[in-house]
């Protein structure tokens, strides 16, 4: 073995330190040792400046209805998971459509890294279909949409005129293997046949139609169609739509995958470390995935170019395997498997003439990781071998290969926490040329114990629950749980199932979904799930901070963290130059009119820190001279953007209505009910009829009483056919919005009127330029409509109305407009430059708000129809790792399903499931 020399690092308060390698090693000069401890500084100074967040959300169920409320918890944790990230007080929650348009955008105050929330799904912002949640902290917008928290969501609505559609189909096999036979049934909400309904169906790729027929239904409500699928359709992307042709709003969309589970495999192959090497013995990981996007287990073998087999192949589970070959130079090998009946071929990668294999076995050691790197031409370079995990760098170790071209070492498994560790062979010139994720797995979870008061309750019961939690070695725990309780009668767990151990520790340390991660956590058959593991972070990209740009000078981020609820801000001079030592007021008369004063430090800028929680604060920001007048100076204030990044590719969800079971039709008809009884109205005397408003029209009074209609009303639908541009740029384009002189001075004109106002979001801009000319409020109206863009509004109204001016003594109609903006942030005018004054409207904080869970010492006047029972989302257990919640049961017996999640805030996690039986009722209590 040549000469190597290593470096440990763990992480202290501030800095790392540095111990003594565990790999066996000679000296090696003086020079390389201070380039290695350069390297690693550098790395360690980057990941202070830039270490990341993980964002977890735990929802009360996975599913829910329209009218519904979604209860969750938000975790804020540091990149490595362990402790409250000091970098945010705040998280933004957004509820995206499949049209990937924003419908809902939460702000949730964030403490010690927690937080609660909810999403009130009423049925004026949301209708049935699927959504995506998307929740991030403005400093993690700094490392791209990898880094945010997704989950899928299927919102449901069981109404009178709902459609519950039953679909079964049929392929053909060889040359007939595009030709489908679609059979489907309609019924209503009631499960009654939909007879001779009249229904489009049209087949989608992505957006584009590939294939359309109008029919009907027949006497049972059935559809029996055949269809040829064009030979270049992508099976991965279609999708059926069902619509009714005179009722466009009266549909059904599902994923349609011609195969069902049999049909084509996607079957990938990626070798250990990154690549092929000829002549060197490799590893090589693959991964079988249906049409559907799931995963398949197949059988086969890998051949040569001559027919001979090289090498067997089978999955072990979830679609993932790996085998042994020892490739040769200027050889093909392909992979033979049986597919649907037929046999098919995959070529494997080409191997390269030369380069470093590295091979790494975590498995079938308890306490080291074994590492083999090798290279069919061996030479004199200094390489490193670099150890991450989490954000941190644990291990730097500089080797050369020996006379053979060999290098192995071992490293003890204790060095790193539980979870994923990168193994990185860089070169150099610090440029990566190998990686092999590994997960080390200390059994170190919290364990999580669920004592119930009783073996069986009754129904209206008061239940009682106890939870232990204790770590590994059995001593008790403090930490923070959520903990909900749902009916199993009208909730399941949903398949892609995923919780806050298996989020936090695998799937956001991995690029792209992954099937069923929390599988990997359960108990039983523990070797098959570690090798099957194993084989996932082989095949699996790792999100890793980028090692080239680590020892690069560190630059300043484009999202500032938001460690506490301030304001933040920069004064310029009419040069451009930061404003130096002014005085600077915030107002805050929506709050009981409180001042704030700071003064601008030598950059310019100014900070108000900690300031009040608020779901509706506005602040009005000054700059004042020391005579008190107004300072005519630039104000910008950090406004925050929210990410225009698009939604990732995420497994589709099956909508609600396409082969229910029970389940789900009784919990989204009790959805219906609930939501009923809830807005039934409270009066007295005489109701009333119904009155059904056909078409609403957004109107303003003038001063002396009159009502006007808009002469524009454009909705987000217009607003969104082009690509993103400014709305000034919209209007003048499509709405011929003007610009024109008048005795000198420069209007915006709204066909033949003058603009003398905006409003925006219920606020009139022109309140804040009362005092200033027809130029200086052209300017800043221009500044308004460059701001916006076309994907930040929801609606635009436009308003012309006549007023009486006196002009010269004279008396004269002047017609005006006046525009109007509704934006999807509902944060009102948002501009930088004011000219002397800001008025900042932050997006609302949404404040918690009380779960609620009915009391039975009343008789109840409606049935109690709740899915989820009970939603705690503070469950803190004490010294003794005790915590105690109850709750009533419902009124009909059945079982229950527990569920609690949570941390210690050290890198440990809980989660726990567990059943509570409710009986009949007791006769001792009051029969709801």
């Amino acid at each position: 073995m040549k000469q190597t020399i290593g470096i440990h690092l763990k992480r202290s308060l501030a800095s790392l330190l540095f111990i003594a390698s565990a790999v066996a090693m000679k000296a090696q000069s003086t020079t390389d040792t201070v380039a290695l401890k350069n390297m690693l500084s550098k790395v360690e100074k980057y990941s202070n400046t830039y270490n990341s967040e993980k964002v977890y959300l735990h929802f009360d169920k996975p599913y829910y209805a329209v009218g519904d409320t979604a209860w969750f918890k938000s975790y804020v944790l540091n990149g490595d998971a362990k402790g409250q990230s000091a970098k945010s007080a705040k998280l933004y929650v957004e509820l995206i459509g499949a049209d990937n348009l924003v419908v809902t955008r939460l702000v949730l105050p964030i403490f010690d890294g927690l937080g609660q929330g909810y999403l009130a799904l009423d049925d004026k912002t949301v209708g049935e279909g699927n959504y995506t949640i998307r929740a991030y902290t403005n400093w993690l917008q700094n490392f791209g949409g990898d880094y945010f928290f997704y989950k899928q969501l299927s919102i449901g609505n069981l109404g009178g005129n709902s459609w519950l559609l039953s679909e079964q189909h049929k392929r053909g096999t060889g040359v007939d293997s595009g030709k489908i036979e679609l059979a489907m049934r309609l019924n209503t909400a009631k499960g009654l046949p939909l007879v001779q309904q009249k229904v489009s169906i049209k087949m989608l790729d992505g957006t584009k139609t590939i294939l359309k027929s109008e029919t009907s239904t027949d006497v049972q409500g059935t559809i029996i169609n055949k269809l040829s699928l064009p030979p270049k359709a992508n099976r991965s992307a279609l999708s059926i739509l069902i619509e009714d042709p005179n009722n466009k709003s009266q549909k059904i969309s599902f994923p349609f995958y011609p195969s069902g589970a049999g049909g084509d495999i996607d079957l990938q192959f990626l070798p250990e470390g990154g690549s092929l090497v000829a002549g060197l013995y490799s590893k090589v990981g693959f991964k079988a995935i249906g049409e559907d996007g799931l995963s398949r287990d197949v059988k086969g073998a890998v051949y040569d170019s001559k027919g001979e087999e090289v090498a067997s192949l089978q999955t072990v589970a979830k679609g993932l395997g790996s085998l042994m070959m020892v490739p040769k130079a200027g050889e093909t090998y392909t992979a033979k498997i049986m597919v649907d009946g037929k046999e098919k071929t995959y070529k494997l990668p080409v191997a390269k003439p030369q380069g470093i294999a590295l091979r790494v076995d975590g498995v079938n050691h308890a306490d080291e990781v074994y590492v083999y790197l090798s290279s069919a031409v061996p030479d004199d370079k200094k390489y490193t071998l670099v150890a991450r995990s989490r954000d941190k760098v644990y291990m730097g170790s500089g080797f050369t290969l020996n006379a053979e071209g060999y290098f192995n070492t071992r490293i003890k498994k204790r060095l790193f926490p539980t979870g994923i560790i990168s193994l990185m062979v860089v070169d150099p010139n610090n440029k990566p040329i190998a990686q092999r994720n590994v997960f080390i797995d200390h059994h170190d979870a919290l364990q999580v114990s669920v004592s119930p008061s009783k073996a069986v309750y009754a129904t209206a019961d008061s239940v009682g629950l106890s939870f232990k939690v204790t770590d590994a070695v059995a001593s008790p725990v403090q930490g923070s749980f959520s903990v909900s309780v749902t009916d199993d009668a009208q909730v399941k767990d949903s398949v892609q199932h995923d919780n806050i151990q298996s989020h936090l520790l695998l799937a956001s340390e991995l690029k792209g979904s992954i099937e069923d991660p929390a599988w990997y956590f359960t108990k039983g058959d523990e070797k098959r799930k570690v090798r099957t593991l194993d084989n996932l972070l082989i095949t699996q990209g790792w999100q890793g901070f980028d090692l080239e740009n680590a020892v690069k000078p560190i630059t300043d981020a484009k999202f500032k963290a938001e460690p506490q609820i301030s304001i933040n801000g920069k004064l310029t001079n009419f040069f451009g130059k930061p404003a130096v030592n002014k005085k600077v007021i915030a107002m805050t008369a929506n709050m009981g009119l409180s001042l704030l004063d700071t003064i601008s430090d030598t950059d310019g800028r100014f900070k108000f820190d900690d300031l009040p929680l608020s779901d509706s604060a506005t602040y009005v920001i000054k700059v004042h001279e020391p005579n008190g007048k107004s300072a005519a100076v630039g104000i910008e204030v950090d406004e925050f953007e929210p990410t225009r990044l698009p939604l990732p590719k995420l497994p589709t969800i099956t909508p609600w209505n396409l082969n229910s079971d029970n389940t789900l039709l009784g919990y989204f008809s009790n959805a219906r009910k609930l939501n009923a009884i809830s807005t039934l109205p409270i009066a007295q005397g005489t109701l009333l009829k119904d009155v059904t408003i056909k078409e609403k029209k957004v109107a303003i009074s003038g001063v002396n009483g009159e009502v006007f209609f808009p002469d524009w009303d454009i909705d987000v639908k217009e607003l969104i056919k082009e690509p993103r541009i400014s709305l000034l740029r919209f209007l003048e384009k499509n709405y011929a919005l003007a610009t024109k002189p008048v005795d000198g001075q420069t209007w915006f004109f709204v066909r033949s009127a003058r603009l003398y106002n905006i409003v925006i979001d219920g606020i009139e801009v022109s309140r804040f330029l009362s005092n200033m000319g027809p130029e200086s409020l052209y300017k800043n109206f221009r500044a308004y409509l460059e701001h916006y863009y076309t994907d930040d509004i929801k609606h635009v109204y436009s308003y012309n109305y006549m007023v009486w001016v006196k002009t010269d003594g004279i008396l004269r109609l002047e017609q005006r407009s006046v525009l109007v903006l509704d934006t999807r942030s509902g944060a009102g005018p948002m501009l930088k430059d004011h000219y002397g004054l800001y008025v900042y409207r932050p997006l609302p904080m949404q404040l918690p708000k009380q779960f609620y869970s009915p009391k039975y010492n009343l008789k109840p006047t409606t049935p109690d129809l709740r899915s989820t029972i009970y939603w705690e989302p503070n469950l803190v257990t004490d010294e003794q790792g005790d915590a105690k919640v109850s709750f009533y049961a419902a009124d009909r017996p059945g079982s229950y399903t527990v569920n609690i999640e949570g941390t210690d805030m050290q890198g440990h996690f809980g989660v726990s499931k567990h059943k509570v039986i409710v009986a009949g009722p007791s006769p001792n209590k009051i029969k709801p």
